[in-house]
């Protein structure tokens, strides 16, 4: 057992150790919290960058597909178009969907 002029004697030396803990603590504490928001952060960053990136991917396949077509759409077509061969059987001066058409000749 230790006197009561020795406690009084520790008692300084005590607190001040209490408050060093305490601040020890909440140091402790507030990495806590910044990691957990980085953490978050890293997450949110990395569904950000997923994202992104398919929207990349789709975007430049898109305007492949455009760069692709757009002398299809745009020129005028050098094929002949191609007709049934049931046309030759239609008589010359038949309506088709009310309107007056003529057959090959």
């Amino acid at each position: 057992m230790i006197t009561l002029e020795e406690l009084r004697d520790r008692i300084p030396a005590l607190r001040a150790h209490r408050i060093s803990l305490n601040r020890q603590l909440e140091a402790l504490a507030a990495e806590l919290v910044d990691r957990q928001s980085c953490l978050r952060l890293a997450e949110n960053l990395e569904g950000f960058l997923t994202r992104l990136r398919h929207s990349a991917q789709t975007t430049s396949t898109t305007s492949k597909l455009r760069r692709d077509l757009r002398p299809d759409l745009t020129e005028t077509p050098r094929a002949r178009t191609r007709t049934s061969h049931f046309a030759a059987l239609r008589p010359t001066d038949q309506k088709i969907d009310g309107a007056k058409r003529q057959g090959p000749n």
